[in-house]
């Protein structure tokens, strides 16, 4: 009987435990494209997203806080990314600002430093602080679990952008032959 009883008591508070998750969270995932295609960045470089909460704290129930930040885990193959929260469990619904960031990975910043004899600045940003917590145009209310396309021609990152200009590319060839230096 009395195994009967630890059993059912253990089923039971597993089932609260399940049952007590945050329903107050959103998950949140998305894909990083450019003109619509796939945005990969040069060998040697990482994106970073991260979203930043514009709304203020709701209650005591949690909520949002001004300039929160949710850092995004990005696949560098596919150029997907979700934001599993402080907890891996969401974020709070409400409206955000995307920052992304492209930046020289610490082997590319050895192997520069090796190459060329001087100090290289891990932190430069390849967008030029275009989409940075302060100045990124890309805005978007989350209010339930959702799949953003971010299209980094666009200036606001909204999909379909127009496509990248001649200085963009050249840019990203200067950026390239860099690498290679």
């Amino acid at each position: 009987m009395s195994q009967h009883f630890l059993a059912l008591t253990l089923l039971a508070s597993c089932v609260m435990l399940a049952g007590c998750g945050s329903s107050s969270t959103v998950q949140v995932s998305g894909k990083l494209t450019k003109a619509g295609a796939v945005y990969k960045p040069t060998d040697g470089y990482r994106v970073g997203v991260t979203l930043y909460a514009l709304g203020e704290k709701q209650g005591d129930a949690g909520g949002q806080v001004a300039k929160e930040p949710y850092a995004a885990v990005v696949d560098p193959e596919t150029s997907t990314f979700r934001v599993p929260g402080p907890d891996g469990s969401g974020i709070p619904p409400g409206k955000y600002r995307v920052s992304i960031v492209e930046k020289r990975t610490r082997d590319a910043v050895d192997t520069a430093e090796k190459t060329k004899h001087k100090a290289v600045d891990r932190d430069d940003d390849f967008f030029k602080n275009r989409y940075s917590p302060e100045s990124s145009l890309i805005v978007r209310q989350i209010d339930h679990s959702d799949t953003l396309t971010i299209d980094l021609a666009a200036a606001d990152g909204t999909p379909g952008g127009a496509p990248p200009s001649a200085d963009d590319t050249k840019a990203k060839q200067k950026r390239i032959q860099a690498a290679g230096d």
